[in-house]
């Protein structure tokens, strides 16, 4: 891998987007293009399919107060000493295996001790049939964070085909009902990073598995950092799976800075390449690099088989007291 320069760790602009910087190192808003016509014909593109939803040009709101990244570690730093592992919860995708109403799953989340939601949807289909009925929704506003994670099989967005439009559609309404904090999406299945970066909502990019081949690597995350103002998901057995050493997962953290905006966690086994860290064969490397990364919110993703609230239960308090960084350690 090739050393990362300091400009991959960029200031904000107050209210906004992130900074970028052009050919001559200098930082600029990333919501302004080097071809200025770029961003526009891509904007009016998307406004053109974009079936009813209502889409705002995007104004860059200045650079006051703008910080750089050792101020945000610090203040995270301090702000964990006060929360600890807090902000832990579950991905719905652990449970796919249990044919159970959600607002079950929802329930077990929260007496398990979860924090954060993670609502996952892995087809088009399913995310175009979810109608999250009253105590969904009631038991959603317990939730101090919920993501969706954008579908992944089967589809690929902004490739001329309507279903990317279809998706950003129904997760703009579910955001009509409950506040969306985050929507996940692979690099990979992202044909038009531009068109990506018009749509109003909050994007996170995941890296991704060793079946994949792109959305790897550090250089990648960087280059998307660069040139977008979204932020990234780092899974942490997704690296693992290209480097047991952890050295590829310092290297994305290095890259992504101050935008990780959650974490995905679970391990792997003999049998599942998605285990709960609790029964991974790799849940030391897991927690070790877990406990670098303080008060960054937690989704476990690892997938339950058996036994679904006690595993859950076993899960969260596993990760917790061997994810913290404030905890004494055996």
């Amino acid at each position: 891998m090739k050393k990362l320069s300091p400009q991959h760790i960029l200031r904000k602009c107050s209210k906004c987007r992130c900074l970028r910087t052009n050919t001559g190192n200098e930082f600029f808003c990333s919501l302004h293009y080097d071809q200025p016509e770029k961003g526009i014909h891509t904007l009016l593109d998307f406004k053109k399919n974009h079936h009813g939803v209502n889409i705002d040009e995007p104004k860059c709101a200045g650079r006051s107060n703008a910080v750089d990244l050792e101020t945000l570690v610090n203040e995270v730093a301090a702000r964990a000493r006060h929360f600890g592992r807090s902000l832990i919860g579950f991905s719905t995708g652990s449970l796919y295996k249990f044919e159970v109403p959600l607002v079950d799953k929802l329930k077990a989340f929260l007496r398990a001790g979860s924090t954060v939601l993670e609502l996952s949807f892995a087809t088009t289909e399913e995310l175009l049939a979810f109608d999250p009925t009253e105590a969904d929704l009631s038991k959603f506003k317990k939730y101090h964070k919920i993501t969706v994670h954008a579908p992944w099989k089967g589809i690929r967005y902004f490739d001329g085909t309507v279903q990317a439009y279809q998706v950003i559609e129904k997760i703009i309404e579910l955001g009509q009902l409950f506040h969306v904090s985050g929507v996940v999406f692979h690099p990979d299945i992202v044909d038009n990073f531009d068109a990506l970066d018009f749509v109003p909502l909050p994007i996170l990019i995941e890296n991704m598995d060793r079946n994949k081949k792109f959305g790897i690597s550090p250089e990648e995350m960087a280059m998307i950092k660069l040139n977008y103002g979204f932020d990234f998901v780092l899974d942490l057995q997704h690296a693992y799976e290209h480097d047991p050493s952890m050295l590829l997962a310092q290297e994305l953290i290095e890259a992504m800075g101050d935008r990780i905006a959650h974490l995905h966690v679970s391990g792997q086994s003999k049998t599942s390449r998605h285990a709960p860290v609790y029964q991974a064969n790799n849940k030391n490397e897991i927690c070790k690099l877990l406990r670098t990364l303080p008060n960054i919110p937690v989704i476990l993703e690892g997938v339950i088989s058996e036994n679904f609230f006690p595993s859950i239960k076993i899960e969260i308090h596993y990760v917790t007291e061997n994810g913290d960084p404030f905890k004494k350690k055996y």
